[in-house]
């Protein structure tokens, strides 16, 4: 089958499309914080569009690889055992991606978890052309207590993934077990 130029089009344009992602850009050296991206705002500037676009997909793929159906550990699923870590501790986790440690700290599965994340982050940032070192900070919050029931052996999440890089800027991506996969 033939794809007129106008459907190609079309195509690529629906697939650059990502509602249910949010990302703001937090600056903090302006007086207020400007929001850069959300369903409703444009990108200004060529330099926002690739550092926001890139570092949108090192969040996603931070909290995908977690997420992911390959990461399977003795009896389960890594989510699910980092879900019952963090359920167990209270529901919620803030996890500082650069020290590789979380608030509350969680038992040995958690703690685990907790490294792996840490630990995938450096190649993370390689892969879309940031050195490693770019960021001066970096947080995951999951939120295990959502109204969401769990579904097919997933828990239901929220997850929000804060980096900030070098001169300030800081990148907000929020995320659910909806749009990982």
């Amino acid at each position: 089958m033939r794809c007129s130029l106008r459907h190609v089009a079309h195509v690529c344009r629906e697939r650059r499309r990502l509602p249910s992602i949010r990302m703001r850009r937090v600056d903090h050296q302006s007086s207020g914080a400007r929001l850069s991206h959300s369903p409703d705002a444009r990108f200004h500037g060529a330099d926002d569009v690739a550092s926001l676009k890139s570092l949108r997909s090192v969040a996603h793929n931070l909290c995908a690889q977690l997420g992911s159906t390959l990461n399977y550990w003795k009896d389960d699923y890594a989510l699910n055992h980092f879900a019952r870590a963090v359920r167990a501790a209270g529901g919620q986790v803030r996890v500082d991606l650069l020290a590789g440690t979380s608030l509350p700290v969680l038992p040995d599965s958690g703690r685990n978890l907790v490294m792996q994340l840490s630990s995938i982050l450096p190649a993370l940032l390689q892969k879309e052309g940031f050195a490693p070192d770019m960021l001066v900070a970096g947080m995951v919050s999951y939120n295990f207590q959502t109204s969401r029931p769990d579904h097919a052996g997933c828990p239901a999440y929220d997850c929000v993934v804060q980096l900030e890089a070098e001169g300030g800027r800081t990148y907000v991506v929020e995320l659910s077990e909806k749009n990982i996969g």
